[in-house]
């Protein structure tokens, strides 16, 4: 069975899905927070929604561009 986001733990990996994009990027989890997981390279997403949190890009946990997923434990699918 596949972790969820609020199961996701420092050095797992999760799948960054870039809007538009067909093919996720693998990123490790540097550190989490009672909101946040932060990834190695800064990246930050909501722990809830997966959503990307970009400020400046005025990217937050309802809206986005990107989003992470968590991989099952065979390593060859998604979940929430």
């Amino acid at each position: 069975m596949a972790k969820k986001l609020s199961e996701v733990e420092r050095g797992d990996t999760v799948l960054r899905w870039l809007g538009g994009c067909n093919t996720p990027m693998p990123l490790v989890v540097k550190s989490i927070t009672e909101n946040r997981i932060i990834c190695v390279g800064g990246w930050e997403f909501d722990r809830t929604t997966g959503m990307e949190v970009d400020e400046a890009l005025g990217w937050g946990p309802a809206v986005s561009g990107s989003w992470i997923e968590t991989q099952n434990e065979q390593g060859d699918g998604f979940s929430e």
